[in-house]
């Protein structure tokens, strides 16, 4: 038995046939799309401009600028 509960939602620009295969990759294996995406975001980080301040609530807000526009 599992304790972990998995939600999966999909979404493209690319139509139903690349969304309705994205959700079934991402319902059977949600572990390596999850890895995938995690990988995605240190790396888009790490080759991005970093900028840190004292104040964090803006240091949170450009790292969510730079992933969203991504």
């Amino acid at each position: 038995m599992s304790d972990n509960f998995d939600v999966v939602i999909a979404a493209s620009n690319e139509g139903a046939a690349r969304t309705i295969s994205s959700y079934q990759e991402a319902q059977f294996n949600p572990n390596e799309v999850y890895m995938d995406a995690s990988k995605y975001k240190k790396d888009l980080l790490a080759n991005s401009l970093s900028i840190t301040t004292p104040d964090s609530v803006f240091n949170l807000g450009y790292k969510w600028a730079v992933e969203g526009s991504d």
